[in-house]
């Protein structure tokens, strides 16, 4: 489905979309990672270090998993702000915009429809 397409005054309608899409971003991360793992998991030491080293060395197939996978990851990571400028979400907004994929839950509020104030991350909400 095309994100053009998604009513954006339905909240059911973009909460359907965004779970479509981490779905999506799931099965490839399953595809592309080259040491898949429940990252939510708090690992022993040495699990971690093998862990990693899955990521650092010179295999050829995983250096080019690792190359698809970052690309993937930076495009969905920009895109929330670039949509949001481009809809002129930020027309009043004279600061720097912070972009940070560190796996932390939001504090964000939800949607307020009397002020018509929201994230632009659909999941902060």
């Amino acid at each position: 489905m095309d994100p053009a397409d998604i009513d954006a005054d339905d909240p059911h309608a973009c909460l359907a979309a965004s779970r479509r899409s981490y779905r999506a971003f799931d099965r490839l991360t399953t595809i592309l990672d080259p040491a898949r793992h429940d990252r939510r998991a708090r690992l022993p030491q040495h699990q971690a270090d093998h862990l990693a080293t899955a990521w650092e060395d010179d295999d050829v197939g995983h250096a080019r998993k690792r190359q698809v996978l970052q690309q993937i990851v930076t495009a969905l990571v920009l895109t929330p702000a670039r949509r949001a400028k481009g809809r002129g979400y930020l027309r009043g907004f004279a600061g720097d915009i912070g972009i940070d994929t560190t796996a932390a839950p939001t504090l964000a509020r939800p949607p307020r429809l009397n002020k018509g104030l929201a994230s632009t991350e659909i999941t902060a909400g």
